[in-house]
């Protein structure tokens, strides 16, 4: 199965959010990751993708987000958490007219380097890499445009 999205074209797609890491893989041994975004009213959110190597979590601070995982949409106020397992494909925006705060939780940590534009994809990914091999899993390809198939 070959990636259809380049990182390239997800950063054209969407402007990030504001970000700032509440945990970092460095302190929780590389097993869990909290990220606060500010998603700013009208965001249209990330292309629906999947991740192979990551769980991730969204809980809704303030505000109101829709997420989607798989089949299910919800439109999450304060207090909703809703989990996008590792494999499934998910995205989230910010369609109303206010903005609104999230934290995202992901498992195994590593991704939270690049979403606060701490390093590159090549970067972040090679960590992830290596955090894989030393757990005896398959390193694969982790981004991927669209639900099943290769679309």
């Amino acid at each position: 199965m070959r990636p259809v999205l380049s990182l390239s074209t997800l950063e054209r797609a969407m402007t990030r959010p504001a970000v700032e890491v509440l945990l970092r893989g460095e302190e929780s041994g590389g097993r869990l990751a909290l990220v606060e975004m500010a998603v700013e009213a009208g965001f249209s959110g990330p292309p629906l993708h999947t991740h192979q190597l990551w769980d991730e979590g969204f809980y809704v601070l303030e505000g109101e987000v829709t997420i989607r995982s798989g089949d299910k949409v919800v439109t999450a106020t304060p207090g909703v958490f809703a989990f996008a397992p590792r494999e499934v494909p998910h995205t989230f925006a910010n369609l109303g007219q206010k903005d609104a705060r999230i934290l995202v939780v992901l498992t195994p940590a590593g991704f939270e380097r690049y979403l606060a534009g701490e390093e590159d994809r090549r970067l972040a990914t090679a960590r992830v890499a290596e955090w894989a091999h030393r757990h005896a899993i398959a390193a694969r390809s982790d981004l991927k445009e669209g639900g099943e198939g290769e679309g």
